[in-house]
């Protein structure tokens, strides 16, 4: 039990510093200094694991990528196929 909570742990922590240290690097790439400032931060059970401070416009865009990849996924991924190949008699 205790080696799946650590492990857990470990997940969270590391999915945590490669989310922020993603929304970083975009932030810095794309900078809008006219809009205003956003700070996003990672939570796991009431403790804060890390922020980064975003402008708008560009986690605007951000948004609109991951809904654009959303709307197509579904298609992209394989629906699964029940199909009877005999009744059993």
């Amino acid at each position: 039990m205790n080696a799946n909570r650590n492990a857990d742990r470990i997940t969270i922590e590391t999915t945590s510093r490669t989310f922020l240290a993603a929304l970083a690097q975009l932030a810095e790439a794309l900078p809008d200094p006219a809009a205003p400032t956003i700070r996003l931060a990672t939570v796991s059970n009431g403790q804060t694991l890390g922020h980064v401070d975003i402008d708008t416009t560009t986690l605007t865009d951000l948004a609109r990528v991951i809904f654009l990849r959303a709307e197509h996924l579904p298609a992209l991924l394989p629906r699964p196929v029940l199909r009877v190949v005999g009744s059993g008699e």
